[in-house]
């Protein structure tokens, strides 16, 4: 039984699953949707999707969405061993020469007829990734995300990543613009945390991009954001001397300590708690930074008096300073 999922690529550079599809079930023998960037020989750059097993994108008889003008350079022996094409799949688009094309509706239509119109270019294409991200507009939500790659480092053209719509048939709808100058680029992640976009050029750096509506609030950053003691009178201090403005501003702090006590200013507090109480209490701090402009940011941190976490004690693993790695070791539980 083949093992072959997809074939007649001939640089898959680079490659991702489109999120929800596909079944974590391997007996359904369906991995998903997979979105390929197929760098091209000379004539085109090609986005491959793979919908199921078995289906054949005919490099190099095909680059790009027709048969090549001089395909019998590519073949070891002569052309008759490639007259007969199993399960053929066009690409979803292509761009390089004769400008960008999608196939749609089992045609092949140039993207300059789309509204808007756009046209690409470009010599190495670079796979990226879907954006699930929450930092850019929503029109961006579940676009899938590719660059061009370019060495030379000044082409405004051929160093770009944008935005690619398809719909529920794997169509090109719509392109939406995200960088039209990022040199270098070889490959993207998205920070699930602030729902930037970073891509690794061949510069040698690691770069960002995020979507500014202009000032942007706070970024804290709390040393600690949990403290406790088995005491009922405690000072603790608490530093958020590290949190930065996004314009690179001046930031104020304020402090609500949470206890009926006044309000401290300053990026780094002490405060003392205390409790009448023998049983377990607890307080919630709260810091607002704010930049020049007033726009701010909350944190909260959490204090605990008579009380302090448990400890785990282990009987077996905690005692073993050594495993070694080509005996058996041997554990009491």
């Amino acid at each position: 039984k083949s093992r072959v999922w997809a074939l007649g690529l001939r640089n898959a550079f680079r490659m991702t699953l489109k999120p929800n599809t596909g079944s974590h079930n391997s007996a359904d023998g369906n991995p998903g949707e997979i979105y390929v960037a197929d760098v091209g020989s000379s004539y085109k750059e090609e986005v491959d999707i793979i919908t199921q097993g078995g289906q054949n994108f005919v490099w190099p008889r095909f680059e790009g969405m027709e048969e090549g003008a001089s395909p019998i350079i590519y073949y070891p022996n002569n052309r008759n061993e490639f007259t007969t094409v199993l399960n053929h799949k066009r690409p979803a688009m292509d761009y390089r020469y004769g400008g960008s094309r999608a196939y749609k509706g089992g045609q092949i239509v140039s993207t300059s007829s789309f509204n808007p119109s756009f046209d690409i270019e470009g010599t190495c294409i670079i796979g990226g990734v879907f954006y699930t991200g929450t930092n850019f507009p929503a029109e961006y939500q579940g676009t899938y995300l590719f660059g061009n790659f370019d060495n030379s480092g000044n082409s405004t053209t051929s160093n770009w990543i944008h935005s690619f719509k398809f719909n529920s048939e794997n169509e090109l709808q719509e392109v939406l613009p995200i960088d039209y100058f990022a040199p270098g680029v070889t490959s993207m992640a998205v920070n699930p945390i602030n729902g930037y976009l970073y891509y690794t050029a061949y510069v040698g750096s690691i770069r960002e991009i995020k979507y500014d509506t202009g000032n942007q609030p706070p970024v804290i950053k709390l040393t600690n954001e949990v403290y406790w003691s088995a005491d009922s009178n405690v000072n603790f201090t608490f530093d958020a001397s590290r949190s930065t403005d996004p314009e690179g501003g001046i930031l104020s702090y304020s402090w609500n300590f949470g206890d009926g006590s006044s309000l401290q200013t300053g990026s780094s507090v002490s405060h003392t708690f205390t409790t009448s109480s023998t049983l377990p209490t607890s307080f919630d701090v709260a810091v607002t930074v704010t930049d020049a402009s007033g726009l701010s940011t909350m944190k909260s941190a959490n204090v605990y008096l008579n009380n302090t976490p448990p400890q785990i004690l282990s009987t077996s693993v905690d005692h073993i300073g050594i495993f070694a790695n080509k005996a058996t070791t041997y554990v009491q539980l």
